[in-house]
């Protein structure tokens, strides 16, 4: 189960840095409903993680024993904290993708239209 939380992080994270250096948003019109639908998702999201984690924290940090398989808690607490920071940059994505949407995002199409 670990290796297979393992590989998601890293594809999430592979996938989320390659858009951010590599793909502009493909957004041209505005649509302004979809924009603060794809917000609200992405808010939502970020929220719903958010309570697991804090889930999984209270309620299963007083069972662990610290004493003899204290790296292991290590390593989990790692992919947890990694798994939240996956959550967080896909609701990064949404955001952008809402923000482009609503015709607030800073794309070289947007610049290019603003000087003409």
């Amino acid at each position: 189960m670990v290796a297979v939380i393992a590989l998601s992080v890293t594809l999430v994270q592979g996938a989320h840095w390659y858009r951010v250096f590599k793909v502009p948003l493909p957004v041209r019109d505005t649509h302004v409903v979809s924009g603060q639908l794809v917000l609200f998702v992405s808010r939502l999201a970020f929220i719903i993680a958010s309570a697991l984690f804090s889930l999984v924290l209270f309620r299963h940090l007083p069972e662990i024993d610290f004493g003899l398989h204290g790296n292991g808690f290590v390593w989990r607490g790692l992919l947890l904290l990694a798994v939240l920071f996956s959550v967080f940059c896909f609701t990064t994505e949404l955001e952008r993708l809402g923000l482009a949407l609503r015709g607030q995002e800073q794309t070289p199409d947007n610049d290019d239209r603003a000087r003409h």
